[in-house]
């Protein structure tokens, strides 16, 4: 919370199970990679049009390996034309 009362959302998410390692003490090892995710390519605008909409003040995007999320780019691209940042 600032001075002004105003309290700050931050959304932690992992955009992907996908990855290239294995790593033990990973939540994301497993064959966890299998169940459905969200089709971020197909609705990156409404995702992101919603967390705007929230309020959210900033995004954390986790995985797996947030570079492998298909759409990741279609989603940033969209995030710069809303002057929206990623942290």
């Amino acid at each position: 919370m600032d001075c002004d009362g105003e309290i700050y959302k931050s959304l932690l998410w992992d955009i992907t199970r996908q990855c290239n390692l294995n790593c033990i003490h990973c939540y994301n090892s497993g064959n966890v990679a299998d169940i459905e995710s969200l089709d971020v390519k197909a609705n990156h605008i409404k995702i992101l049009d919603t967390v705007i909409g929230l309020k959210v003040n900033h995004i954390h995007l986790l995985g797996g390996e947030p570079l492998l999320a298909d759409g990741l780019y279609d989603l940033i691209e969209y995030a710069n034309l809303k002057k929206y940042i990623f942290l």
